[in-house]
């Protein structure tokens, strides 16, 4: 099973998609887009984080890129957010 981990945004996200991927370990891929539609419900854009199993998930949610990423970025530009985790 793979685990993809979405968070849905209302402002742009800074670009960092490319260091999760690269530093994190365990992330298997990871994306960010802007919706184009008008479903968002407020939400512009989303980042999709993608992992093997639910353990790769918690190291990602507890590595220091992930949590300062957090504190110093998205707690300044973020209005709100919504995490969504699921197994396909």
């Amino acid at each position: 099973m793979t685990i993809h981990h979405i968070i849905l945004i209302k402002v742009k996200p800074v670009e960092v998609v490319a260091a999760f991927k690269e530093n994190i370990l365990g992330v298997l891929k990871a994306s960010a887009g802007k919706n184009f539609t008008d479903r968002g419900k407020g939400y512009e854009y989303a980042l999709i984080v993608e992992f093997s199993n639910k353990e790769d998930l918690v190291i990602y949610i507890d590595h220091k890129l992930h949590v300062n990423f957090k504190a110093m970025h998205m707690v300044l530009i973020v209005d709100e957010a919504l995490a969504f985790d699921y197994e396909v």
